[in-house]
């Protein structure tokens, strides 16, 4: 089968996509604003001057290219099948092409956030859910969301690609007592500073405790500034962006994970905390109680409040019982409900299904 990916070639979650399927057999190109190498894949790299984050486009300029995205499509990769990736950006490009079978990817705020922002916006995402034959949603507030707006139920599966749990468990490594580590990108959708404000709490009652901040995004330099105003740059370290090997290994070294995030589907970034058995704390939104049963496995916390977030990381620090009964059972969540082998498998059968329809019409 022939596949061709609209999507953030640098993202992570586009380069575990078109991996499994090249692994598979498949022939896989990608179609990306932003250039990047993945293995066994074709990439197509489309200049565009300005690409804001997460590949959704921060200007009209992308619509200049949606001429040579059609005939890219068309004449060059010839797919059986077309799969794009945030319904704003890639997916409402890709809903110009008139390629069928189409297949689109809601990712959270693209279709949580995005339509109450703008008439502009609430029509990128009309457009793209009447031209996709499928849409695959993370979580089911979101697949609800869709609903509301438009989209047909049957076209709709509820599933996250998943964690890689052989990645996990090759990279098995011991914790280190009291240290906390959040995965989030440095924007405001993951008020990163709400965290920042209850470090100081965090160390008043346990001095050794260390925070570490995988990431980046645009408010990195501010968070860098607060952490120094707050006194606590000795105790917080900046990782910046670091492979997801990297990220794997801290996860699995962290007794505690932390997201302060607004709003979410199904962050990936949570599943992977609990697959590698860090304790999480996490904002007490929609997205997050999918998963989360608090004070069982995990807690959750209400958004913007830095005093309770502190005394949560403090109780999961001192809980080493809750932790380790905790982390027994986010490993069985994730191998029976987020299994990236399994969850791509039912996708890969979901393609196949719909080049099949194709075929026989």
């Amino acid at each position: 089968m022939k596949i061709c990916l609209l999507a953030d070639a640098p993202s992570i979650h586009t380069q575990k996509w078109a991996r499994y399927f090249a692994q598979r057999g498949h022939k896989v190109d990608v179609i990306s604003f932003r250039p990047a190498k993945i293995e066994n894949v074709g990439v197509h790299f489309i200049g565009v001057s300005e690409v804001s984050y997460k590949g959704g486009i921060s200007n009209w300029r992308y619509l200049l290219k949606i001429g040579l995205i059609k005939d890219l499509v068309k004449n060059e990769v010839q797919p059986d099948l077309v799969h794009a990736h945030y319904l704003t950006s890639y997916g409402f490009i890709g809903s110009f092409t008139g390629f069928h079978p189409y297949v689109v990817t809601a990712h959270g705020s693209d279709v949580l956030m995005a339509p109450e922002q703008s008439f502009l916006l609430r029509f990128f995402v009309n457009r793209t859910i009447s031209n996709a034959d499928l849409i695959t949603s993370p979580a089911h507030h979101v697949s609800e969301k869709l609903l509301a707006l438009g989209a047909s139920n049957s076209r709709i599966i509820t599933i996250q690609y998943g964690v890689d749990l052989e990645e996990v468990k090759r990279k098995r490594i011991n914790r280190r007592n009291n240290l906390i580590i959040s995965t989030r990108a440095f924007e405001p959708l993951y008020n990163l500073t709400c965290l920042l404000f209850a470090v100081p709490i965090v160390i008043k009652r346990i001095p050794q405790a260390e925070f570490i901040l995988v990431g980046d995004g645009s408010q990195r330099e501010s968070l860098e500034n607060l952490a120094e105003k707050l006194g606590m740059q000795n105790h917080i370290r900046f990782l910046g962006k670091i492979s997801h090997t990297e990220v794997i290994k801290y996860l699995l070294s962290s007794p505690v994970y932390v997201s302060t995030s607004l709003s979410d589907s199904t962050s990936m970034a949570l599943l992977e905390a609990m697959a590698c058995g860090s304790f999480p704390v996490v904002t007490d939104i929609a997205g997050n109680r999918e998963w989360i049963q608090d004070n069982e496995n995990g807690f959750l916390v209400p958004p913007n409040d830095s005093q309770l977030l502190a005394e949560k990381i403090i109780e999961a620090l001192k809980r080493e019982r809750l932790r380790m009964m905790a982390e027994v059972r986010n490993i069985r969540i994730i191998k029976e409900r987020a299994s990236y082998r399994w969850n791509m498998r039912v996708i890969e059968e979901k393609y196949i299904e719909l080049v099949r329809t194709k075929s026989k019409q």
